[in-house]
């Protein structure tokens, strides 16, 4: 086999598993006989360490970045079970 039919079959061979793979894939993943189950689970966040950077100091405004991290407590409020962190960028600012 010469060094070009070598890199057509390789070429071949890619875009075939390239299709094939994601066609298995989304396939195996229709299936009916699999039960989907979700549980709600209640929890009360204190946010007590939000800071907020603003560009436009004085005012909120789109852009602003919200840092969090904060005690996450039961749904009786009277165990912290948890924390979250992480941030937000606003958006859309109330009144707008």
């Amino acid at each position: 086999m010469t060094r070009t039919n070598k890199l057509i079959t390789a070429a071949l061979s890619t875009v075939v598993a390239m299709v094939a793979v994601p066609m298995v894939a989304l396939a195996s993943d229709g299936s009916s006989s699999h039960e989907v189950r979700s549980k709600v689970i209640h929890v009360v966040e204190h946010a007590v360490s939000d800071t907020v950077q603003q560009f436009h100091p004085g005012s909120d405004s789109v852009g602003d970045v919200l840092g969090f991290h904060n005690p996450v407590f039961n749904a009786a409020d009277n165990k912290q079970i948890a924390s979250d962190n992480g941030y937000c960028i606003h958006t859309v600012v109330t009144g707008k």
